[in-house]
C-alpha cells in the first residue's frame, strides 16, 4: 500500500520532496564533512547534488564522514521522476529555492541516468506566495520587483528624471535636434540641410550665420586662402597648411607629347617639379621646359637663357642649351641625351622661383641623374631664365627635344 501511494503521488501530480539543507554549485567530492555553497554540512545532513561533471552522480545525498550515500527517499524510480520538486533551505547562492528534476529517462535509473536540476522558483517566507510572483504583481513594491529581477537603478536602469521626461515628450521631425532650454525643459532646434549653416550655439535658424558657427570651406578656398568673411577664415588654414612643401598635382606620362601643369598662382613663392623614372621614346634626346603666361594656351619658344653642366662618368661638360626652351640636360655631343631604356631613366627636379612676379625675370634651377644613351652614368646641374619680365608665369610644360615622353611621373609641389 505504501509503495502504491508513493508512486501514484510522484507520477500522478508534480511531486514535492522533503526539504534539503543546501544545493551544490560546483563539482564536489562525495565524501566527508565539508563546506557546500557556504554551508558547513555534517553527518546526517541532506544535500542536493546538482553540479557534478558526471551527471549520473547528481541526486540527493546524505552526508557522512566517509562516502556519501543517496537518500533512501530519492534513490529509485518509485520516488523520483522528471518534474519532482525539491526545496533547499540554506546556501550562499539560491537559499530557499525550489529545484525541478530533469531527466530524459523514464524510469530514472540512479547511477546510470543523467540527472539535472533546474532552478524553479524562490520560495516565500512564512507560507506566503512566491516572492517573485508577488513582487511583479504588486505595483506598490517596484523596488522589490527590481531586486528580484537583478536590476539596480543607476547601474542596470537609468533613473527617471525631469530631463528624460522632457525628451520623451518631444515629437521627432526632419532636420530637428533636441536642445535643453532649462532643467527639465527641451525643444527642437532646426538644423537645416548640409548646404546651410548649422549653429553650434544660440537659437537662430540654420540659415543664419552667427558667432560660434563653423562653415566648411571648399578645397579651392583652403588652397587659395580666399573668403575672409568666414567665421573661421580659410586663409588661416592655408597659412598653417602651406608653410611646408605641399603636393599639388601628379601627372604620369605614357607616350605623351608633353606634360604640363597649369594654374600656378601667387599662393606659392616657389614651385618644385620632381622627375621620377622619365624615359624618352626617341634615343639620345633632351628633356626641355617651357613657360606660359596664358595658363597653357601657348608656350613661347623664345626669350629663354639656360646653361647646364653634365657629366659622363667623371667628365663634366658645360654647354648653353637651345634658346627655344630651358634645356634640362646638355646638348653638347652625341650620346649625352636620354635613353629609351627604363633602367636608364632620369631622376631629378626643377625649382621655379617667383613665377607670379611682373617685375623680375623668372628663374629656375635643376639637377638630377640618369644613364645616357651610350650607357655612361650622367649627372646634371643647371639654371634657366625666362627673360620676359612683364607677365606672370602661370603654367609650365615639359617635352623632349624630339619625339614623345615614353613614360615617367612628374609631381608638382608648392612652397608658400
Amino acid at each position: 500500500m505504501t509503495t502504491t501511494d508513493l508512486k501514484s503521488g510522484v507520477v500522478g501530480e508534480l511531486g514535492a520532496k522533503s526539504p534539503v539543507l543546501v544545493a551544490t554549485m560546483v563539482n564536489i567530492t562525495l565524501s566527508g564533512e565539508q563546506t557546500v555553497n557556504g554551508v558547513a554540512v555534517v553527518e546526517g545532513d541532506n544535500v542536493l547534488v546538482n553540479a557534478q561533471d558526471d551527471e549520473t552522480e547528481n541526486g540527493v545525498y546524505v552526508v557522512s564522514t566517509s562516502a556519501w550515500t543517496r537518500a533512501v527517499w530519492f534513490n529509485n524510480e518509485l520516488n523520483a521522476v522528471s518534474g519532482t520538486l525539491i526545496l533547499t533551505t540554506s546556501g550562499t547562492q539560491y537559499p530557499n529555492t525550489l529545484w525541478e528534476v530533469v531527466c530524459a529517462d523514464a524510469p530514472i535509473v540512479f547511477g546510470t541516468s543523467e540527472i539535472t536540476f533546474n532552478f524553479f522558483q524562490k520560495s516565500g517566507a512564512g507560507g506566503n506566495p512566491l516572492l517573485i510572483a508577488n513582487n511583479l504583481d504588486d505595483v506598490a513594491s517596484a523596488s522589490a520587483s527590481r531586486t528580484n529581477l537583478g536590476l539596480e537603478i543607476g547601474t542596470n536602469v537609468q533613473a527617471q528624471n525631469a530631463n528624460l521626461s522632457a525628451l520623451a515628450g518631444l515629437t521627432g521631425a526632419a532636420n530637428k535636434i533636441p536642445q535643453f532650454t532649462s532643467v527639465g525643459g527641451m525643444s527642437l532646434l532646426t538644423t537645416g540641410t548640409a548646404s546651410g549653416n548649422v549653429p553650434l550655439v544660440g537659437t537662430q535658424s540654420a540659415t543664419t550665420a552667427l558667432a560660434g558657427t563653423i562653415e566648411i570651406a571648399t578645397d579651392a578656398e583652403v588652397t587659395d586662402g580666399t573668403d575672409s568673411s568666414r567665421a573661421i577664415v580659410p586663409s588661416a588654414f592655408a597659412a598653417s597648411k602651406f608653410n611646408a612643401i605641399n603636393l599639388i598635382s601628379t601627372a604620369t606620362a605614357s607616350s605623351s607629347a608633353s606634360i604640363a601643369f597649369t594654374d600656378l598662382s601667387s599662393q606659392f613663392s616657389k614651385y618644385i617639379v620632381e622627375f621620377i623614372d622619365v624615359v624618352a621614346a626617341t634615343n639620345d634626346v633632351l628633356l626641355l621646359a617651357r613657360f606660359s603666361t596664358d595658363n597653357g594656351s601657348t608656350y613661347p619658344t623664345t626669350t629663354y637663357l639656360s646653361s647646364v653642366e653634365t657629366s659622363a662618368n667623371t667628365n663634366w661638360v658645360f654647354s648653353n642649351t637651345p634658346a627655344n626652351s630651358i634645356g634640362i640636360i646638355s646638348s653638347n655631343g652625341a650620346g649625352y641625351g636620354l635613353s629609351t631604356t627604363i633602367a636608364r631613366a632620369l631622376e631629378g627636379s626643377l625649382e621655379l622661383y617667383n613665377p607670379s612676379s611682373t617685375t623680375i625675370n623668372k628663374k629656375c634651377v635643376f639637377k638630377g641623374t640618369y644613364i645616357n644613351a651610350v650607357g655612361d652614368r650622367s649627372h646634371f646641374i643647371g639654371q634657366g631664365i625666362y627673360t620676359s619680365n612683364t607677365s606672370a608665369v602661370n603654367a609650365i610644360q615639359f617635352l623632349m627635344s624630339s619625339g614623345n615622353i615614353a613614360s615617367g611621373i612628374f609631381k608638382l609641389y608648392g612652397i608658400k
